[in-house]
């Protein structure tokens, strides 16, 4: 049982559920809450004192310019950080008495008593000079503002079950860093990286292209997508992509026949480990399939791309190879 994946789908406020877990875990599990640290506090910026979180609160609120912070972390020396989350979500904007439109960053960053403020989303966006310059926002090194996926790491330092259910919630939402070596597959805008990462990407089928060859036909979709037939039968096809979640997870789709091949398929997907998930699903066009995911930064660990070429066959084959066999 995943309490985080199974209450997530029962509320429409996906950050406010986020962030509840998020400061629960911390709460909870000391080596998560070093290792959250260590990400949020290790850059320049950071400025000197303890970066040991002492208290965590969410949803915290402030009477002036009626502002709620989904987070707040109070240091060791004092410090009271805030964190503002967003999955997708644009800020939202407050207008004074006055008819001045200001974002949740600005205001945050004007509050009396705080030490800094940092903003973590799902995806990168740019943001305005004023908060990016200002003396008491918080960024990574790298700039900007924090992603989640920059999160997954310290995830797998914690021993708590809140951080493990947290940590299998990464996964299937889709919050784990890029591939090593192939870098993010999206977005694939003209001359973005994107698309030559998914060039690259291509290349890493090889393996598994020659292992079914013989019993099926293979084309290739959306640059580094396989769509496969099985030969002399029009029962059976394969839909795989990486970019699938935001292009962190691969997925492998295929005709739900009933619950024998369900079963058949999450034992396969066992071997794998906890990450992967089997379950069924009904695309647009109302055909019934089995969906079996992993995230690729679990799958394709490795920088090397030999070992990786040799992950995917190693996870994609004995999928396909299932689906020649009758398990009724």
């Amino acid at each position: 049982m995943n309490l985080f994946l199974q209450t997530r789908a029962l509320t429409q406020l996906r950050e406010d559920h986020l962030t509840a877990f998020l400061g629960a875990a911390l709460q909870a599990d000391e080596g998560f809450r070093s290792a959250y640290a260590s990400v949020v506090f290790g850059g320049e910026n950071c400025g000197e004192g303890s970066a040991t979180i002492t208290a965590v609160s969410t949803q915290v609120r402030f009477d002036v310019e009626r502002a709620r912070p989904d987070m707040m972390l109070t240091l060791e020396d004092g410090r009271r950080v805030l964190c503002e989350h967003k999955l997708d979500a644009s800020e939202t904007l407050h207008t004074d008495s006055e008819g001045v439109s200001q974002g949740q960053l600005e205001r945050y960053l004007e509050l009396p008593g705080i030490d800094a403020v940092t903003l973590t989303r799902s995806s990168p966006i740019n943001l305005d000079h004023r908060i990016t310059g200002h003396p008491k926002y918080l960024a990574p090194a790298t700039g900007g503002h924090f992603l989640w996926r920059a999160l997954y790491p310290p995830l797998l330092t914690g021993s708590h079950e809140l951080t493990h259910w947290l940590r299998e919630g990464f996964d299937q939402i889709g919050f784990t860093p890029p591939v090593p070596h192939i870098g993010d597959l999206l977005p694939d805008d003209p001359g973005s990286a994107g698309l030559v990462n998914q060039a690259n990407f291509a290349k890493l089928w090889a393996s598994t292209r020659s292992a079914v060859r013989e019993a099926w036909s293979v084309r290739t979709g959306r640059r580094c997508e396989l769509y496969l037939q099985q030969v002399d039968s029009d029962e059976a096809s394969v839909y795989v992509s990486p970019l699938h979640q935001r292009g962190t997870t691969l997925l492998v789709r295929v005709p739900d026949t009933g619950p024998l091949r369900l079963q058949q398929l999450r034992e396969i997907g066992g071997g794998f480990g906890p990450a992967v998930a089997v379950a069924n699903n009904t695309t647009s066009t109302g055909r019934d399939v089995i969906d079996i995911t992993i995230p690729l930064w679990s799958l394709l660990g490795s920088t090397d791309p030999r070992k990786q070429e040799r992950a995917l066959a190693d996870f994609v084959v004995p999928l396909i190879r299932a689906l020649e066999d009758d398990p009724r």
